[in-house]
């Protein structure tokens, strides 16, 4: 690797950092006073190309890479939508915990965690949209929020007149913060028709 873009992966880290220092702050382990939080969108990673979100396989190394090809290649033509929660102290940890669910078997009625021996206290909403062609984008995400314990994705399918016929992966990582116990509602919410097309139920028991 170059030292220009040494410089410029150290430079996003730092900056990706900062923005998720300055949020889990903000949000704080349980916010229940009804005040709806955006999640900053410069802090998502996704596949789908979107300008302002992360690529994952820019800041994970290669251990992470591979994990992420194999969730690739276990999802594979498969359409269907999913939500989760994980814990992950970071974009690789996050991806490593999100191959528990899609290759490890792991229930998605709680976060699941990477299997690294380490404790994980800070919470990721994983998003797979599905399945569709990659130019232009099928999915974009156009907002992030979390109001008490509802987490909402938006997203919009935009209508194009072409759209390559290859099949692409939509996934999406976004870092939540420290989540108290309790029982929390994954909302993925379609902008063009204006209603939830998936919500799920996910519980974080107290610490023992």
């Amino acid at each position: 690797m170059s030292r220009k873009a040494l410089a410029l992966l150290v430079t996003g880290v730092g900056t990706l950092a900062a923005l998720w220092f300055g949020w889990f702050n903000r949000s704080g382990a349980d916010p229940d006073d009804g005040q709806v939080r955006q999640i900053p969108l410069a802090t998502v990673f996704s596949t789908n190309g979107q300008e302002g979100l992360q690529d994952p396989t820019t800041f994970v190394d290669e251990k992470c890479v591979w994990f992420l090809n194999q969730i690739y290649f276990k999802t594979h033509g498969m359409g269907a939508s999913n939500a989760f929660l994980v814990s992950g102290d970071d974009i690789g940890a996050a991806v490593r915990a999100t191959s528990e669910v899609f290759l490890g078997g792991r229930p998605a009625n709680r976060p699941a965690a990477p299997d690294d021996g380490k404790d994980h206290d800070v919470h990721w909403l994983v998003v797979y949209l599905g399945v569709d062609g990659s130019n232009p984008p099928a999915w974009l995400i156009k907002s992030v929020e979390r109001q008490g314990r509802r987490i909402r994705l938006c997203y919009e399918f935009p209508k194009v007149v072409y759209r390559t016929k290859d099949i692409y992966q939509y996934f999406a990582w976004v870092p939540v913060g420290k989540l108290g116990a309790g029982i929390y509602d994954l909302e993925v919410f379609d902008v063009n028709k204006s209603h939830v097309s998936l919500q799920r139920r996910v519980e974080i028991a107290p610490i023992q």
